[in-house]
């Protein structure tokens, strides 16, 4: 059975020679710097790092309209560890770090504590700007910050980049100087 891979391109659309040797490069050459989407974890994998030990730190971000939470996850041998979590929000045409936690060296990767971290860390920042709001705390503070970590950690590649995603997701990379190929992609 041959598959036609062209079949499913628009019509009067051309890729060259060129772009596909971005795809596929030559021995010796890098691939693109952009970022992956990881399924499994609802987030895009922007940087990652090797030490002499082989041990690996990986990045990763999820994109929402309201905030960005960038985490940092730490592959040691067979485990899996839970480095940093970060939270970003929107401030113009960049974005502001607004709160920062940092794991012991010790504790597992799981994603039920990843979310609740992020929770309390939203909370808490809403909480400490209460007043930007009207300065009275309800219930509701804490069903729209869990909400909107809720929905920030069950996207996928294409709800992460609807709207404004694409966007933030390259403002992020510009800012942080990571997947530079990304941002200096046409689309």
């Amino acid at each position: 059975m041959k598959l036609d891979i062209l079949s499913s391109t628009k019509p009067n659309t051309q890729v060259n020679t060129e772009a596909l040797a971005a795809i596929f490069p030559v021995y010796g050459t890098s691939t693109l710097d952009i970022p992956a989407y990881d399924s499994e974890k609802h987030m895009y994998i922007v940087d990652q790092h090797t030490a002499q030990s082989g041990n690996r730190s990986i990045t990763y971000v999820a994109v929402g309209r309201h905030l960005v939470v960038e985490a940092t996850i730490g592959l040691f041998h067979c485990w899996t560890f839970m480095n940093t979590v970060r939270l970003l929000i929107p401030d113009g045409q960049r974005l502001k770090v607004v709160k920062t936690f940092e794991w012991d060296k010790s504790t597992y990767y799981d994603v039920y504590k990843l979310r609740d971290k992020i929770t309390e860390l939203a909370t808490e920042y809403a909480l400490d700007n209460i007043d930007i709001a009207g300065g009275k705390v309800t219930e509701q503070v804490n069903c729209f910050v869990s909400e909107l970590v809720t929905d920030l950690l069950s996207q996928d590649v294409e709800s992460q980049l609807h709207d404004n995603g694409l966007a933030i997701l390259k403002a992020y990379c510009r800012q942080m100087k990571v997947c530079n190929d990304f941002v200096t992609s046409v689309n």
